[in-house]
């Protein structure tokens, strides 16, 4: 029945959710995560990490428990995960005011599912095995809240001290772990390690048993923990637990950019997911925000710190960059995730084969390196997906608006429809970029095919004759102007043929392959182009 209801549950999120698009909920897209070995897998059985930020302790700066924050979160860094930090033990925190705490939780985790995100509920202790009592209530009542919903994971104990793995934070979890389950048998639950989440070896040398879905809690802070550290975490991998990254981020400046990458490369290789910490204006490395930020997210980027700058740019491009920018011939089938340049979009597995660029929101933008070897009317076919539609899209080049589209329902996220709009091309290399004005939609590939070629009647009131087209051996071009010269491309974009010609006919295009080709022709106070075809 709980899995009925979860599916309820998701539709209904779905529906009622204030975004605009399955693109853009990354819970609705990928469900429920669960451990498989020691990897982690989403509700379509693939491998998938996510990234995303902490919250700083929460009796400590719950000013940022609010929706603002997670939205922006959401909207300008495209975070998929907020881990809420609740401060147990410190005077003014849990153990004191445990109301007050739930309060922060419950805005945070609330804003979290209505805006598809991933959230993880922290038990933010480095002694929680001297309360385990209060830890069962707390997580019973989590349990019992969110249990349903996807969006949530638990994470029992923060950062345990220098104490036992078997003797002192196993047994602690497993009678918290006993009790989330009796109502949650679903939701991923994490288990904090030893040494401030550090020795994960300790913890796949005697894992948990007797439950499903555990991951295990690995910490690290740049450059006190290096390879000696990521050496830990493949073995504990090899041994066949899952580890979760709840928490991680710099320690001293300067920032030690290589084991920054070191990290990361590691993190992306073995399907990481990772908070980094934290949101917060405190003076230390590990801040992503300078003072006078607000809690309620609106950050210019004068306003990140140099860690925040860092760490946006890992978060924002977490689900990868192109693996190479082409140049593309404009009438080629160009693949949407062969971009060039691009703001907030996120890659992910299409349906069609390959992948697809999805999390679109407006303003975020993908630019493309295209040569147009004919000017002329095009017609864009443009392969989208979007459950509810409302997407819209300018097609620019060089700051002009060429056309815009508008994107209908295609009835799914991975349900892929062709919208068409006829535009003008110039000749020459150019950047096309797709800028969504409204979003809500992925999109698979694109295609300009010719339509029109600019100025043909021109050419005709020029005098200038061609014949036949298509034609089968060789054609004629007549009355040509005083001083011509003539290029010609074939589809791929190679220049096959270029003369210049004294007389005012010709005859050419014996010697090539049957296709289209584009012909170019210069001439006294004369320019124009035209496509031929051989059959």
């Amino acid at each position: 029945m709980k899995k009925l209801f979860k599916i309820v549950v998701i539709i209904t999120v779905m529906i009622f959710c204030i975004r605009e698009s399955f693109s853009q909920n990354l819970v609705a897209q990928h469900g429920l995560l669960t451990t498989s070995g020691s990897s982690i897998i989403d509700k379509n059985g693939k491998p998938f990490s996510v990234s995303g930020n902490s919250l700083f302790w929460t009796n400590w700066a719950g000013e940022y428990c609010n929706a603002d924050l997670v939205n922006w979160l959401k909207t300008d860094w495209h975070s998929g995960l907020v881990r809420i930090a609740m401060g147990v033990e410190p005077s003014g925190a849990y153990l004191d005011n445990p109301a007050a705490e739930k309060v922060k939780v419950f805005a945070v985790v609330d804003a979290c599912i209505a805006a598809g995100l991933y959230v993880i509920i922290d038990w933010h202790d480095h002694t929680a095995n001297t309360h385990t009592a209060q830890s069962v209530a707390f997580f019973k009542e989590m349990a019992t809240k969110y249990g349903s919903y996807p969006n949530v994971m638990y994470e029992l104990f923060n950062e345990p001290l220098a104490i036992s793995w078997s003797n002192d934070i196993k047994p602690y979890a497993l009678q918290v772990i006993q009790a989330i389950r009796a109502i949650d048998p679903d939701n991923m639950i994490i288990v904090g390690t030893p040494n401030w989440s550090q020795d994960v070896d300790a913890a796949a040398n005697d894992r948990i048993t007797g439950y499903a879905n555990i991951a295990y809690t690995l910490h690290f802070y740049i450059p006190m923990h290096s390879q000696w550290l990521r050496d830990k975490a493949s073995y504990a991998m090899n041994q066949g637990i899952a580890l979760f990254v709840t928490e991680w981020g710099f320690w001293e400046n300067p920032l030690h950019m290589g084991e920054f990458n070191a990290w990361k490369d590691f993190m992306k290789g073995n399907n990481l997911s990772n908070a980094n910490w934290s949101v917060n204006t405190k003076v230390e490395v590990s801040s992503i925000l300078k003072s006078g930020a607000s809690s309620k997210g609106g950050w210019s980027e004068s306003q990140l710190t140099d860690a925040g700058k860092i760490v946006k740019d890992m978060v924002l491009n977490w689900y990868g960059t192109p693996g190479n920018c082409n140049n593309n011939l404009i009438e080629s089938k160009i693949e949407a995730e062969k971009y060039c340049t691009m703001s907030g979009i996120q890659l992910e597995t299409c349906t069609e084969g390959g992948e697809n660029i999805g999390y679109i929101d407006a303003s975020d933008f993908i630019s493309y390196t295209c040569s147009v070897t004919s000017p002329g009317i095009y017609t864009l076919n443009l392969r989208i997906a979007s459950m509810n539609g409302g997407g819209k899209i300018d097609i620019k080049s060089g700051g002009n608006i060429l056309g815009s589209i508008d994107v209908p329902a295609t009835g799914g996220w991975q349900t892929w429809s062709t919208v068409t709009k006829d535009i003008t091309l110039a000749a020459g290399d150019q950047d096309i970029d797709l800028v969504a004005t409204a979003g809500g939609f992925n999109i698979n590939f694109f295609q300009f095919v010719p339509k029109v070629v600019t100025n043909l009647n021109a050419l005709e009131q020029s005098g200038i004759s061609l014949s036949p087209n298509p034609f089968t051996n060789n054609f004629s071009l007549n009355q040509l102007p005083q001083n011509a010269s003539v290029i010609v491309w074939d589809a791929l974009g190679k220049i096959i043929y270029s003369a210049s010609v004294n007389q005012q006919q010709m005859q050419i295009g014996e010697e090539w392959q049957t296709g289209i080709y584009f012909i170019k022709v210069n001439g006294d106070n004369y320019t124009n182009s035209f496509k031929m075809i051989k059959n």
